[in-house]
């Protein structure tokens, strides 16, 4: 039995009784996927592959990052254009705490 977490055609969870690697290997993105929600993901890839290195409060552990990465991955991919999904990455990571800068 699947089960769709995310209420959407793109992210479905793996199938009842197969083994759980983490919560990374726990998801499978469907391959039809379209051209901006492709762009919507690597750009989401790179903005968190750079906090988990650069942000005080993610380099030092404060955050299961992985699991970061896999809540707020519905909202970006179901952004319904540039605006949305850049206020949902702001307010992301407005809420890591202290700035970057």
């Amino acid at each position: 039995m699947s089960c769709n977490l995310f209420n959407s055609k793109e992210i479905v969870n793996r199938d009842e009784g197969q083994e759980d690697h983490g919560i990374l290997n726990s998801f499978q993105i469907n391959e039809n996927l379209s051209f901006e929600e492709v762009e919507d993901l690597v750009l989401l890839g790179k903005i968190w592959g750079y906090l988990k290195y650069y942000h005080p409060n993610v380099a030092k552990g404060d955050y299961d990052w992985d699991a970061e990465l896999m809540k707020n991955l519905p909202e970006i991919l179901h952004a319904q254009n540039k605006k949305q999904r850049d206020d949902a990455l702001v307010k992301w990571i407005d809420s890591l705490g202290e700035s970057l800068r």
